[in-house]
């Protein structure tokens, strides 16, 4: 039976991308709902991408 691996296993590449793909969902929530703008949505990607 494989072990599942928890957070503090995984290595920093996998939580990197887990981290980018949820704030991605989040950014298209916001969209969806009106919130922000694409444009926004854009900007506030880019800015998680580069760590700001």
């Amino acid at each position: 039976m494989p072990k599942e691996r928890t957070n503090q296993e995984k290595s920093p590449i996998e939580k990197e991308h887990w981290e980018g793909q949820m704030l991605g969902q989040i950014a298209s929530l916001l969209v969806k709902e009106n919130l922000i703008s694409p444009e926004e949505q854009i900007l506030f990607l880019s800015l998680a991408n580069r760590g700001e």
